[in-house]
Formats: structure tokens, C-alpha cells, sequence
């Protein structure tokens, strides 16, 4: 079934889905503007938020990060001082990120934001349509995630 409003031929999943995103990113980018936050910076507050608290490696995993950019968008939030970073005492080296009161209040901000796009994109679905296609999408990023540890592998 295409939609030919949107596509002139019929598109592939992975077609479709960088579609959906491009659309998703430049709506979430224009509401994130005036925060003075990126789509990328948002997520890793988000993130953080939600944990707690998170070691940069479980941020990069989870927020689909390189460590590189990762890295920059730390130093960014913390020049705004969005986060704090904290050495752990049981290992010098390990660090782990904070949001600062006025990161978690950013944080809230882009939840709402990201449960407004949720519910738009999700619109006129039955809440068991909706739950199985967050389980398909988790299915099709575990098969990116296994494809990527089979590339390191060889």
C-alpha cells in the first residue's frame, strides 16, 4: 500500500524509516530550538534523566552515540551547566553524568516533547497496534545492533 502523496514508488523499510525520522527530527529540531537544544543533546538528557544517573558508555549505547560526539555534546551541556560530571571513588577513572537542577528541568521539557511526538505519530492507532510496533522497531534495532557486533567480529 503506498501512499502516493508521499512516495512515487513503493519504499523499503529501512526507506521508510530514515523518511519517518527526517520528519520526526525536523518537527522535535523546531520545538528544541528555543530551549537552545539539539535533537542530539535533547536525547542525551533525556537519557540521563531517565537513569538517574549514567556512565558515558552506557549513554553512547544508549542514546546511539560515538564516544567522539558524545564527548562534545558533554562538554556543551556541561558549559551550559545542564550536567555534572562525578568521578566514581571505587574507580578513579569512571565517571558518571548528573543533570544539574536546571538539566532536569530541560530533561522534563524534552520528555513532554518526545511523549507529544509519540502521541502524533501514533494518532488514530489502537494502543495494541501502537505497543506492536514498538516491539517490531526494537526487533528491527536489535538487528542492527547484532549486524554491527558481527562487523567488529570480522
Amino acid at each position: 500500500m503506498k501512499n502516493k502523496e508521499i512516495f512515487s514508488v513503493e519504499p523499503g523499510v529501512c526507506q521508510l524509516m530514515m523518511h519517518i525520522l527526517a520528519r520526526c527530527n525536523r518537527h522535535v529540531s523546531r520545538q528544541l530550538a528555543p530551549l537552545g537544544l539539539t535533537v542530539q543533546t535533547a536525547r542525551v538528557l533525556m537519557h540521563v534523566r531517565l537513569a538517574r544517573r549514567a556512565r558515558c558508555r552506557e549513554i553512547a549505547l544508549g542514546c546511539g552515540l560515538e564516544a567522539a560526539a558524545l564527548s562534545h555534546i558533554l562538554s556543551a551541556l556541561l558549559d551550559k551547566h545542564l550536567i555534572e560530571r562525578r568521578r566514581l571513588a571505587a574507580d578513579g577513572r569512571s565517571v558518571e553524568v548528573w543533570l544539574s537542577q536546571k538539566g532536569e528541568g530541560l530533561a522534563d521539557r524534552c520528555l513532554a516533547i518526545a511523549r507529544a511526538q509519540d502521541e502524533a505519530a501514533l494518532a488514530g492507532f489502537a494502543a495494541a497496534d501502537a505497543e506492536r510496533l514498538r516491539l517490531l522497531l526494537e526487533r528491527v534495532a536489535t538487528n542492527f545492533k547484532a549486524e554491527r557486533s558481527d562487523a567488529k567480529a570480522a
